[in-house]
């Protein structure tokens, strides 16, 4: 009997391909009377997932996907100097979402999955709540804390142009 060994040709050489998931808080400047909001970074191969969220109590949950979006990153044309990017729900969505997915999607020209659980915070800020979406100056604070957090976080994982 005879024995044979194949060896994989170079060009399926093994690839490492790693995902990392951290939770880090969202710092509200001057909102010290509302919950503490966190979001969770996931990089996959070439997106990433962020869950952006605020547990009421140490033993609520994160209500996942519950208002979800992807968003692609801008793609340049050949022929011309435009650049488009889209973002679209893969569950109810919120504008907020949209919007949001698709500025950090054209930001770190990545595509972005982007979970939004801000039932529990909105509740709190009733005061800073218009029709159950959240003030806009507040909303503004939200994403200013989360781009902070997304600098220094996905430019470490050489995301960031």
């Amino acid at each position: 009997m005879a024995t044979t060994t194949t060896t994989p040709p170079d060009s399926t050489a093994s690839t490492t391909s790693t995902i990392s998931s951290q939770s880090y808080p969202i710092s509200l400047p001057q909102q010290s009377s509302l919950p503490l909001l966190f979001v969770q970074v996931t990089r996959l191969r070439d997106s990433v997932l962020l869950c952006l969220g605020s547990p009421t109590s140490s033993t609520s949950s994160f209500a996942l996907m519950n208002d979800f979006s992807v968003a692609f990153p801008p793609m340049k044309y050949p022929r011309s100097n435009t650049t488009t990017s889209t973002a679209t729900p893969l569950s109810r969505s919120t504008p907020q979402s949209l919007l949001l997915s698709n500025k950090l999607a054209k930001r770190y020209r990545t595509q972005i999955y982007l979970s939004l659980d801000l039932a529990s915070f909105s509740a709190a800020a009733s005061s800073s709540s218009l029709n159950g979406e959240l003030d806009p100056m507040l909303w503004f604070e939200v994403e200013k804390g989360l781009l902070n957090v997304l600098d220094h976080v996905l430019e470490k994982a050489n995301l960031k142009p």
